[in-house]
């Protein structure tokens, strides 16, 4: 067992290991048990075989932590990088348990489990993979403590989070002593329980208050367990400790709280109690079912005085514990029943419901109840409730309501709403017209809070006054507040009250609410009215100025101010012209009183656009359009005039501006030459020019408002459908776009024109698009220019990328710069087109060493003399090698003869060059042959008329080359007259082309008049036409070898004879031994004899056969294997006649066989198929034997199989019998091999051998 497995065999706390899973949203929805220790059996109460492997929602422990802890735990992880720590409560345990979880570097989740005020038994080990993880990780101080010889302390290992309660680095802990690393006083506490540990020999815990430095006083509950050796000796110490410092302040914390809690329900003036049920209550059943559930397991758990003394006890003590159905007497109460099926319609949860209940003394008593019921997997499990005696409040409704009724009697018929409050501010009265004001019910507001339905922002104020009202009874308030509507409206109210508490029929504070919203709008809206028509004189961009009845001016807005230098001036409005400088709009006269916009405004004229300037001294001219008119009151009476002035200086400065940029533009417009149509923002026509007028056919004003598309029509010259219009992208886009290429213009009149065109956006000052100008013109010549050049450089490329050889075009510098060159060069030269246009390579770079010189010496020569070059010379290829080329150029020269480019033309030469050279070496050697040729040589012209005549041929036939030139053809011939027809059909099928060469064997002349024969091999030789050129004939005098084979031809004629009386007396003298052997065997009466003596007739015969084959062929020395075989098996089958009718399949190759190998093969296939004859189909009416013979390379392969009842192929062999000490020795005499094989349909012999 290594360490970190005896420190969590040893550890205080519960263990888990698993994976957490989450669901699609990636929320945790619940944990995988993979492994757990001992301790957690022991809390879970479990064992791992039930538990691992398993989710934690089918386990009960994880679904005993209370109100979905558990659930919410797991949703912590998912939010908190994979660490979590929670103190939960488990109602399996009845306790607090610490849960720490934390994922390991597998990212598998490790869980902790720490009863808050519990010890652990030991528990075993995890999976001991994980258990370094675990260690290094896990939320406690772990630790491994070395016992030595003398009983001193020494640590071994720790993990992290006890460095960190030490506040010491990992090397000032390891391997030290106890007292070496903490305070004396700690140290002789911690050696005190390691050395009580060591005597009991079992785990101890034990809870430390200790002082560490530089962390203070803190709390621990420490573990420690014994680890004994192999001899029983305790050699290690094992612990744990958990700081509880923190855990002791929530305890200190919680059992105050519980104290406040338990101080508050005693002291409570309300009874307060807690039902419980003995089984949970499931509330999937009907209320009736549930209420007799209810009455049936529920009893009083826990209550305080207050409560007890509700239902007639004197302590709590004598209430718990007492069953429901005691407590009310019975399950059948009405009211009781009719309680419960609300609080189950509420599903338990309830809030100031009156209850009506007898006391001990059979009076009516009214409780005010709150209920909340404990809901846990749809069951109840407990419930909560307090009630609040209100049965003297209840008594004094009942007192109140007398009252009221006097009271709505009065209060009906008044338009006020009337309020009582009393003095919790709970409304105790509201009269019945409260309906009518703001829909609410007098009931529906009684005993509510009075202030829950004053304005958020008013209750504070309200407040304020009530509480000022309840300091001050003898005062009378009155204030204005928003009370809201039924509706959800809120509305303004003048709420007066009074303080009459004191008074026995109201006890409260009696107050009115008057309905002001009316009033309070509309002084709201005066006020809003005045506040805008402030801002707006302010804000205003345009002069106001008005006068009032009297024609006094009395308005003046800061505009106005601004334009005329000068505040306002309570001035008859006559004078305005003087004191405020108004001109007419030429700036230089002066307005008339009369004709002052405001006073014709104020005489009753409604003024529309009036033109005049406003003219400070010392000041530019500021010129306005005034309008006006005069304001009268609803009766009809003149209360003044008003008068808005625009400053329009600016707009008439433009207008001008624009008057001459127009003046200038259609100037511009008409004199250009393309054509110019000008549009608004939607596309129509505003302008067109005078080009545009003569392109579309469309005049200037017919055109305007038209939309572009039906003045503009263009269309693709290529397809002829309908082009896009750039008018619309530009207005869209607010881009120049361009008119694709290949557009027509169709004209009114039908006329196309090629053009090409943009359009561009008109924009104001925001970028805000106004409209689009289009220009376009008529390319119609450059067009079909283009097209032409187009069509022309096609042409060129086409002739330039196909043509077999480089083209080129090239400046005349140094390198023969690259201005044009096809992609064939790349076959010439192995670089591309695009390495000699970089000028990466040049052509001066792959001359020849040899030929560069004189190559540009040429050229420049020819360019001097302005003539076009040819040359002949090599250049090297990317692959090294040299290649010949033929180049033909010129130079290109302007009008007055500077040379300007140099093109050409280059063609490789390489095989012709080579097949030149061959062909000079193929002449040389063909002169070398003809003359050192022992055979003679004649080459003949069509006629067969020697042009040539070697010195062998001389030698041959005695005619000197120039005797031959010199003879007629019709006076010479050397042809053996027998022999000339067969010579002049030989030259005929040369002539004729029916052959490329031939044979000629005959006899010939020579010039001493001798006979010789002669072998002539001729061959022709034919043009590009294919007319002869010329006869080639080699000629081999073959006397001698034809006296000779004269000679052998005599004695194979001999020989011949000879062997085929041979073998025709050999076959005889077989026939008559078989013969007389068969008649033998008729003779005698012992089977075995005539057996074996019918045995040797077959064979006999079958040398006989071969014999006769012999003779018969025309070859004495081999014959044809397949005939040997077809006859030896027919002679088989007529020589041994058997009742059984035997099937015969035999397929042959035709083998040729030397007569050594023929007959030993032959009479091994005699000996295996008579045995098959004799043998194999005993008993039998019918049999099959299928042979094959065939040859691989020079291997020979036959197969005889049947289809017999087989036979014991070792007991054959050991027989000795003569039939297969034959097949041994004949075998091994054509040194072959053979096999005998049974098989499952019966035998199979196998021979194999060379031919």
């Amino acid at each position: 067992m290594n360490k970190i497995e005896e420190i969590f065999r040893h550890s205080p706390f519960g263990f888990s290991y698993g994976e957490l899973i989450v669901d699609d949203q990636g929320i945790p929805s619940d944990y995988l048990v993979k492994n757990v220790n001992k301790e957690f059996e022991h809390l879970s109460e479990t064992q791992a075989a039930t538990t691992e492997g398993k989710n934690a929602s089918g386990i009960g422990f994880f679904n005993s932590f209370e109100h979905n802890s558990w659930l919410h735990f797991l949703g912590q992880i998912g939010k908190t990088d994979g660490k979590a720590s929670e103190t939960m409560y488990n109602t399996s345990l009845k306790e607090w348990v610490l849960v720490q979880a934390w994922f390991d570097e597998n990212e598998y989740l490790a869980i902790t489990y720490t009863p808050v005020a519990d010890s652990s038994e030991n528990i075993d080990s995890p999976s001991s993979v994980h258990f370094r993880e675990v260690f290094d990780r896990v939320p406690h101080s772990v630790f491994v403590v070395d016992v030595t010889e003398n009983h001193r302390f020494r640590i071994n290992d720790f993990n992290e989070v006890q460095t960190d309660y030490l506040n010491m680095d990992r090397d000032e802990i390891q391997g030290k002593f106890i007292e070496e690393v903490f305070p004396k006083e700690v140290a002789n506490s911690i050696i005190a329980h390691y050395n009580r540990c060591i005597e009991s020999g079992e785990k101890i815990t034990y809870e430390e208050d200790v002082i560490l430095p530089g962390r203070g006083r803190r709390q621990y509950l420490t573990t420690v367990s014994p680890i004994k050796n192999k001899q029983g000796n305790i050699h290690r110490l094992v612990g744990s400790s958990m700081e509880t410092t923190d855990r002791k302040k929530a305890e200190q914390a919680l059992r105050k709280s519980e104290e406040q809690y338990r101080s508050f329900v005693q002291n409570s003036s309300e009874g307060i109690h807690l039902i419980e049920f003995t089984h949970p209550i499931d509330l999937s059943l009907n209320p009736e079912q549930q209420i007799a559930q209810i009455y049936k397991k529920g009893y009083v758990s826990a209550c305080n005085d207050v409560m007890a003394k509700m239902y007639g006890y004197e302590h709590s003590e004598d209430l718990v514990d007492t069953n429901l159905l005691e407590l009310h007497g019975s399950d059948d109460n009405p009211d009781n029943i009719e309680y419960l099926k609300n609080v189950i319609e509420h599903n338990y949860q309830l809030k100031d419901q009156l209850s009506v209940e007898m006391d001990v003394d059979g009076n009516e008593v009214y409780f005010m109840n709150n209920v909340h019921g404990i809901i846990e997997d749809d069951q109840l499990v407990r419930v909560w409730a307090s009630q609040r005696d209100v049965t003297e409040q209840k008594k004094a409704e009942k007192s109140l309501r007398r009252t009221e009724a006097l009271q709505n009697k009065m209060v009906s018929n008044i338009g006020d709403v009337i309020v009582i409050i009393d003095k919790n501010g709970n409304n105790r009265y509201k009269s019945p017209n409260i309906e009518k004001h703001f829909g609410w019910k007098p009931e529906e507001l009684v005993g509510k809070n009075s202030f829950s339905l004053i304005h958020p922002e008013d209750r504070d104020k309200a407040q304020l006054y009530v509480n000022h009202l309840q300091k001050n009874p003898d005062e009378k308030v009155s204030y204005e507040i928003r009370y809201q509507h039924k509706n959800g409206e809120y509305l303004w109210i003048n709420f007066t009250a009074v303080n009459l508490m004191d008074d026995p029929d109201v006890q409260g504070i009696l107050g009115n609410y008057h309905d002001i919203t009316e009033q309070k709008e509309a002084r709201e809206a005066l006020i809003r009215e005045q506040e805008f028509n402030d801002a707006l004189l302010k804000a205003a961009t345009d002069g106001i100025v008005a006068s009032d009845e009297n024609g006094d001016l009395v308005l003046f807005n800061e505009t106005a101010k601004d334009w005329h230098g000068i505040d306002l001036r309570k001035i008859p409005i006559e004078e305005g012209s003087t004191y405020y400088d108004l001109y007419h709009i030429d700036g230089e006269t002066p307005l008339e009183p009369h004709e002052i916009p405001l006073v014709r405004a104020f005489k009753g004229e409604t003024v529309q656009n009036a033109g005049m300037a406003i003219a400070p001294k010392g000041q530019p001219a500021r010129y306005i359009l005034a309008s006006g008119s005069p304001v009268v009151g609803e009766n009809g009476k003149q209360l003044g005039a008003v008068v808005l002035m625009r400053d329009v200086t600016e707009r008439l400065e433009t207008e001008q501006k624009l008057l001459e940029n127009e003046e200038r533009l259609t100037a511009t417009l008409r004199s250009i030459g393309d054509g110019v149509i000008t549009c608004d923002r939607n596309g129509n026509v505003v302008s067109v020019n005078q080009v545009a007028e003569r392109l579309t056919g469309w005049k200037s004003e017919e055109a305007k408002g038209h939309d572009i598309d039906e003045v503009f029509n263009i269309i693709n010259s290529k397809t002829r459908e309908k082009a896009i219009n750039p008018v619309q992208e530009a207005l869209n886009k607010g881009v120049i776009v361009g008119l694709a290429n290949h557009t027509i213009l169709i004209s009114k009149e039908g006329t196309e024109f090629q053009i090409a065109d943009s359009c561009a956006p008109i924009k104001g000052k925001d970028d805000e698009i106004l409209g689009c100008v289009l220009v376009f013109r008529d390319v119609t010549k450059e067009y079909k220019q283009r097209e032409d050049l187009r069509k022309s450089e096609e042409r060129f490329k086409a002739l330039a990328y196909n043509v077999p050889g480089v083209i080129y075009l090239c400046k005349n510098d140094e390198r023969y710069s690259m201005t044009f060159i096809n992609h064939q060069v790349e076959r010439l030269t192995g670089y591309s087109s695009e390495a000699f246009m970089d000028d990466n390579i040049s052509f001066t770079e792959l001359y020849h060493p040899e030929d560069k010189e004189w190559i540009i010496q040429e050229v420049d020569e020819a360019l001097a003399e302005q003539r076009t070059f040819q040359l002949n010379y090599r250049i090297r290829h990317k692959d090294g090698e040299y290649r010949w080329v033929l180049e033909h150029g010129t130079g290109i020269y302007d009008e007055d003869g500077t040379l300007l480019y140099l093109e050409g033309y280059l063609t490789d030469i390489t095989e012709q060059k080579e097949a030149e050279e061959l062909v000079y070496k193929a002449s040389q050697q063909l002169e070398f042959h003809i003359n050192n040729s022992p055979l003679a040589v004649i080459i003949s012209d069509e006629n067969f008329h020697p042009k040539q005549w070697s010195e062998s041929a001389e030698e041959l036939f005695g005619w000197t080359e120039e005797e031959v030139w010199q003879m007629d053809s019709e006076e010479w011939t050397f042809t053996h007259e027998d022999d000339l027809n067969d010579v002049r059909l030989k030259m005929k099928e040369l002539m004729k082309g029916e052959k490329s060469s031939n044979l000629s064997r005959n006899r010939n002349y020579t010039k001493s008049g001798d006979i010789i024969h002669c072998e002539w091999y001729n061959s022709a030789m034919f043009d590009q036409d294919g007319n002869i050129i010329s006869i080639f004939s080699l000629v081999h005098d073959v006397s001698d070898r034809k006296e000779k084979e004269q000679q052998l031809e005599e004695s194979l004629t001999e020989k011949e004879t000879l062997l085929s009386e041979i073998h025709h007396r050999v076959k005889n003298n077989l026939a008559v031994v078989s013969g007389m052997m068969q008649l033998q065997a008729y003779d005698t009466a012992n089977e075995e004899l005539q057996t074996k003596l019918f045995d040797s007739v077959i064979r006999i015969k079958t040398m006989a056969s071969v014999h006769e084959l012999l003779y018969q062929s025309n070859s004495f020395s081999r014959l044809d294997f397949s005939d040997t075989i077809v006859k030896l098996v027919e002679n088989i089958s007529e020589t041994l006649q058997t009742v059984t009718e035997i099937n015969l399949d035999i397929e042959c190759e035709h083998i040729s066989l030397n007569i050594n190998k023929a007959i030993p093969a032959s009479l091994i296939v005699n000996e295996v198929v008579t045995n098959i004859y004799k043998h194999a189909f005993e008993g039998r009416q019918e049999g099959d034997i299928v042979l094959r013979v065939k040859q691989i390379d020079d291997e020979v392969l036959m197969n005889i199989k049947d289809n017999g009842v087989g036979f014991d192929v070792d007991q054959a062999v050991r027989s000795g019998s003569l039939g297969m000490h034959l097949i041994r020795e004949l075998t091994g005499q054509i040194e072959g091999k053979y096999e005998y094989n049974n098989t499952s349909t019966g035998t199979e012999f196998i021979l194999r051998f060379n031919k």
